[in-house]
């Protein structure tokens, strides 16, 4: 008998959305380099069936075959290239990982001329998510897609009213950039979470402390999935004591955030918080310098109060970033994104799935942005004096809050005049790059007088 479905590549994520397929009854072949890796995994899971010849792995799948490839970004051509001299037209060959959308429509073309489709599909959910309902975000030939949509409808996770976090993202390599984009927000978003952490230690807060404040901002519309993961964190021990606190401060990225950054600046989009968030990163692991400003100001007893704001506010910020770098992008590419959608498919399964999630779905099926809905601008002028104090806090106190601080003068630059007018008058003073004026149409050039 002839399997539904072959799964190439049996790292963390392969194995785990490999069982994920197979509970739900799908019989599944599988194929790694390291042929040792398959044995292994067949051995502790016999209902599956594992090939050591690529030939033969393709050839055990019912047609039109359907392949998943969970392959590093970097291999993906190379697993491709073998595969194109074995598949047959309107056979369906899936990329799960983590690859650039550019990568994915060129490789759609290449698959095309031989009449093979192509999907590129974003999955976020990490190992846990992969095993037990990841989201899932593919673009494609629609055709493809319908062949596809039941199987991954069943392995998706599932949000609270039952849907299935999976959709069609649309043509292209769009799904493959909104999942780059979620790894944006997802990196401001952790970003965000660790200045707050760092604001309350500055302040004397113990991490069980920092824990039961997590935990109550949790209980509400800040609940998140990376909040959840953080106070575990925060309250693990082992036998040698606290973990994190003998985690050095360093972190590292796989690309996906830079990608998101890159895609900004080439698209003329405005994402500080997502750069900042990046770049945190990046001086994270830079030489330190021993000059650290130490401040013992005892701080107003409505501090927490006032940093829940901010947060809420600048989270606001990073995901309004986020959506309209997607919306950028679709606007350029004819993708023709259904915002609304892709954020009731991120609410479960993924790595940023939150409550916040769900007020995005309402604004953005009234075709509004986070800053054009009535209830969030109320919010924000409401609470905008709380909001700066926070930050002045912690400034005072020398809290490290990049991503607090972008949020905000984002803001800032889209309510409010910001001396441009100044600069493009440099640029005209020395390069006769011309203005435009506030009283009429079109482009001036003034020859400036030189003192």
């Amino acid at each position: 008998m002839l399997n539904n479905i072959g799964i190439v590549g049996l790292g963390v994520m392969g194995k785990a959305i490999a069982q994920n397929i197979g509970n739900h009854g799908y019989r599944v072949s599988l194929y790694n380099k390291t042929f040792e890796k398959t044995v292994h995994f067949v051995k502790e899971h016999p209902n599956f069936q594992g090939f050591e010849n690529l030939g033969e792995f393709v050839n055990s799948l019912e047609k039109p075959r359907k392949i998943l490839l969970m392959v590093s970004a970097n291999a993906v051509d190379s697993v491709l290239d073998q595969l194109m001299e074995l598949v047959e037209k309107d056979d369906i060959v899936i990329d799960g990982g983590n690859s650039f959308y550019r990568d994915s429509e060129r490789r759609m073309a290449k698959c095309a001329q031989k009449g093979i489709y192509f999907i590129g599909m974003g999955i976020s959910g990490g190992e846990e998510g992969a095993l037990k309902g990841p989201s899932l975000m593919p673009s494609c030939n629609y055709a493809a897609y319908e062949q596809v949509e039941k199987l991954l409808q069943k392995i998706a996770a599932k949000t609270d009213d039952g849907e299935p976090c999976v959709s069609y993202i649309g043509e292209g390599g769009s799904g493959h950039f909104v999942k780059m984009v979620h790894n944006g927000i997802e990196y401001a978003d952790m970003q965000l979470i660790s200045e707050t952490y760092m604001a309350l230690k500055k302040n004397h807060f113990n991490n069980m402390q920092i824990a039961e404040i997590f935990e109550k901002w949790n209980q509400g519309e800040l609940f998140s999935y990376l909040i959840s993961i953080t106070i575990d964190i925060l309250r693990f021990s082992d036998d040698e004591g606290v973990v994190l606190d003998r985690i050095r401060d360093v972190a590292h990225h796989k690309g996906t955030g830079a990608w998101s950054a890159l895609s900004a600046i080439e698209y003329n989009e405005a994402v500080p918080s997502l750069i900042a968030a990046l770049q945190a990163r990046f001086i994270s692991t830079k030489k330190k310098v021993n000059h650290a400003y130490e401040n013992d100001e005892k701080i107003a007893d409505n501090f927490i109060d006032e940093l829940k704001i901010s947060f809420y506010l600048s989270k606001v910020m990073i995901y309004h970033q986020g959506f309209e770098l997607m919306k950028k992008a679709s606007d350029a590419n004819n993708w023709h994104l259904d915002f609304s959608q892709i954020a009731h498919i991120w609410q479960k399964g993924c790595i940023i799935q939150s409550s916040f999630l769900k007020k995005i779905v309402a604004v953005y099926q009234k075709d509004k942005t986070l800053l054009e809905d009535e209830a969030i601008v109320e919010m924000i002028d409401q609470n905008q004096k709380m909001w700066r104090h926070a930050l002045q806090i912690l400034i005072m106190k020398g809290v490290y809050a990049p991503v607090y601080l972008s949020s905000l003068t984002y803001y800032d630059g889209l309510s409010s005049s910001i001396g441009m007018n100044l600069i493009q008058a440099q640029r005209d003073y020395f390069g006769a790059h011309t203005y435009e004026r506030t009283d009429m149409d079109g482009f001036f050039h003034t020859e400036w007088q030189r003192n």
